[in-house]
Protein backbone atom coordinates (compact mmCIF):
# COMPACT_ATOMS: atom_id res chain seq x y z
CA UNK A 1 0.00 0.00 0.00
CA UNK A 2 1.19 3.52 -0.77
CA UNK A 3 0.09 6.89 0.51
CA UNK A 4 1.01 10.18 -1.17
CA UNK A 5 1.14 13.31 0.98
CA UNK A 6 0.48 15.73 -1.87
CA UNK A 7 3.82 17.53 -1.62
CA UNK A 8 6.00 14.86 -3.22
CA UNK A 9 6.48 12.60 -0.21
CA UNK A 10 5.32 9.00 -0.41
CA UNK A 11 4.78 6.46 2.34
CA UNK A 12 5.02 2.76 1.49
CA UNK A 13 3.47 0.38 4.00
CA UNK A 14 5.93 -2.53 4.09
CA UNK A 15 4.40 -4.41 7.01
CA UNK A 16 2.37 -6.02 8.29
CA UNK A 17 1.37 -8.16 5.35
CA UNK A 18 -0.84 -11.20 4.88
CA UNK A 19 -0.64 -13.77 6.14
CA UNK A 20 0.12 -12.28 9.53
CA UNK A 21 3.17 -13.70 11.30
CA UNK A 22 2.15 -16.28 13.90
CA UNK A 23 3.82 -18.36 16.59
CA UNK A 24 6.80 -16.01 16.74
CA UNK A 25 6.75 -15.66 20.51
CA UNK A 26 5.85 -11.97 20.09
CA UNK A 27 3.19 -11.84 17.37
CA UNK A 28 1.93 -8.35 18.23
CA UNK A 29 5.35 -6.73 17.79
CA UNK A 30 6.31 -8.88 14.80
CA UNK A 31 3.17 -7.66 13.01
CA UNK A 32 3.71 -3.97 13.79
CA UNK A 33 3.67 -1.31 11.11
CA UNK A 34 6.85 -0.71 9.10
CA UNK A 35 6.89 2.27 6.74
CA UNK A 36 9.26 3.64 4.14
CA UNK A 37 9.17 7.40 3.60
CA UNK A 38 10.36 8.53 0.19
CA UNK A 39 10.89 12.17 -0.71
CA UNK A 40 12.99 12.82 -3.80
CA UNK A 41 16.22 10.90 -3.27
CA UNK A 42 15.70 10.72 0.50
CA UNK A 43 14.50 7.48 2.12
CA UNK A 44 13.71 6.71 5.75
CA UNK A 45 12.71 3.33 7.12
CA UNK A 46 10.45 3.39 10.19
CA UNK A 47 10.39 -0.06 11.77
CA UNK A 48 7.84 0.12 14.60
CA UNK A 49 8.35 -2.76 17.05
CA UNK A 50 9.28 -5.31 14.39
CA UNK A 51 11.69 -8.06 15.36
CA UNK A 52 13.75 -10.76 13.69
CA UNK A 53 10.80 -12.55 12.03
CA UNK A 54 9.43 -9.33 10.53
CA UNK A 55 12.91 -8.35 9.32
CA UNK A 56 13.32 -11.76 7.67
CA UNK A 57 10.01 -11.33 5.86
CA UNK A 58 11.03 -7.88 4.60
CA UNK A 59 14.38 -9.24 3.42
CA UNK A 60 12.61 -12.06 1.55
CA UNK A 61 10.23 -9.58 -0.13
CA UNK A 62 12.99 -8.40 -2.51
CA UNK A 63 12.08 -4.76 -1.81
CA UNK A 64 14.99 -2.36 -1.88
CA UNK A 65 15.28 -1.51 1.81
CA UNK A 66 18.13 1.00 1.54
CA UNK A 67 17.46 4.16 3.55
CA UNK A 68 19.57 7.06 4.75
CA UNK A 69 17.69 7.14 8.08
CA UNK A 70 16.56 4.13 10.08
CA UNK A 71 14.15 4.45 13.01
CA UNK A 72 15.49 1.45 14.87
CA UNK A 73 12.91 -1.22 15.66
CA UNK A 74 11.64 -2.12 19.12
CA UNK A 75 13.55 0.60 20.98
CA UNK A 76 16.89 -0.99 20.13
CA UNK A 77 15.97 -4.41 21.54
CA UNK A 78 18.43 -7.27 21.07
CA UNK A 79 15.65 -9.05 19.15
CA UNK A 80 15.74 -6.65 16.21
CA UNK A 81 18.19 -4.91 13.86
CA UNK A 82 20.07 -8.04 12.81
CA UNK A 83 23.36 -7.61 10.95
CA UNK A 84 21.75 -8.99 7.76
CA UNK A 85 18.88 -6.52 7.98
CA UNK A 86 21.17 -3.57 8.71
CA UNK A 87 23.37 -4.61 5.78
CA UNK A 88 20.35 -4.39 3.47
CA UNK A 89 19.23 -1.01 4.84
CA UNK A 90 22.72 0.57 5.10
CA UNK A 91 21.59 3.63 7.10
CA UNK A 92 23.73 6.71 7.62
CA UNK A 93 21.73 7.73 10.69
CA UNK A 94 19.95 5.55 13.22
CA UNK A 95 17.29 6.96 15.54
CA UNK A 96 16.27 5.07 18.67
CA UNK A 97 13.18 6.03 20.64
CA UNK A 98 13.78 4.89 24.21
CA UNK A 99 13.20 6.06 27.76
CA UNK A 100 16.37 6.81 29.71
CA UNK A 101 15.69 4.48 32.64
CA UNK A 102 13.40 1.96 30.98
CA UNK A 103 12.98 -1.35 32.76
CA UNK A 104 13.96 -3.37 29.68
CA UNK A 105 17.48 -1.97 29.41
CA UNK A 106 16.90 -0.76 25.85
CA UNK A 107 18.81 -0.18 23.72
CA UNK A 108 20.75 -3.43 23.95
CA UNK A 109 24.53 -3.19 23.74
CA UNK A 110 24.54 -5.81 20.94
CA UNK A 111 22.18 -3.68 18.88
CA UNK A 112 24.28 -0.56 19.40
CA UNK A 113 27.39 -2.46 18.34
CA UNK A 114 25.68 -3.76 15.17
CA UNK A 115 24.47 -0.26 14.32
CA UNK A 116 27.92 1.24 14.83
CA UNK A 117 29.57 -1.46 12.71
CA UNK A 118 27.01 -1.01 9.93
CA UNK A 119 26.98 2.77 9.83
CA UNK A 120 30.72 3.41 9.94
CA UNK A 121 32.34 0.01 9.63
CA UNK A 122 34.62 0.83 12.56
CA UNK A 123 32.21 0.91 15.48
CA UNK A 124 32.31 4.69 16.02
CA UNK A 125 28.89 5.76 14.71
CA UNK A 126 27.04 8.74 16.07
CA UNK A 127 23.45 7.92 16.95
CA UNK A 128 20.61 9.87 18.45
CA UNK A 129 18.54 8.61 21.37
CA UNK A 130 15.36 10.43 22.34
CA UNK A 131 16.15 9.98 26.03
CA UNK A 132 19.61 11.58 25.85
CA UNK A 133 19.50 14.01 22.94
CA UNK A 134 17.46 17.12 22.38
CA UNK A 135 14.69 16.81 19.80
CA UNK A 136 16.04 16.86 16.26
CA UNK A 137 14.12 18.94 13.78
CA UNK A 138 13.48 17.06 10.56
CA UNK A 139 12.72 19.12 7.50
CA UNK A 140 12.21 18.31 3.85
CA UNK A 141 15.99 18.46 3.55
CA UNK A 142 16.45 15.87 6.30
CA UNK A 143 17.82 16.00 9.81
CA UNK A 144 18.84 19.48 10.93
CA UNK A 145 22.58 18.84 11.20
CA UNK A 146 23.24 22.03 13.17
CA UNK A 147 21.10 20.93 16.08
CA UNK A 148 22.08 17.29 15.61
CA UNK A 149 25.74 18.12 16.19
CA UNK A 150 24.94 20.11 19.30
CA UNK A 151 24.25 17.13 21.58
CA UNK A 152 24.69 13.74 19.93
CA UNK A 153 24.78 10.63 22.04
CA UNK A 154 27.46 8.11 21.20
CA UNK A 155 26.32 4.50 21.07
CA UNK A 156 28.36 2.62 23.61
CA UNK A 157 28.04 -0.91 24.85
CA UNK A 158 26.16 -1.33 28.11
CA UNK A 159 25.76 -4.40 30.25
CA UNK A 160 22.74 -6.44 29.26
CA UNK A 161 19.95 -6.76 31.80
Amino acid sequence: MQCATGDGAMFDVLAPSEPMLADTGDDVNENSVALRLRYGDFNALLMGDAGIAAEARLLASADDLRAQVLKVAHHGSRYASTATFLGAVRPSIALISVGRHNRFGHPASETLARLAATITGDGTATGYRAALSAARPCTRRGLDETSARSRPSRPRPRPSP
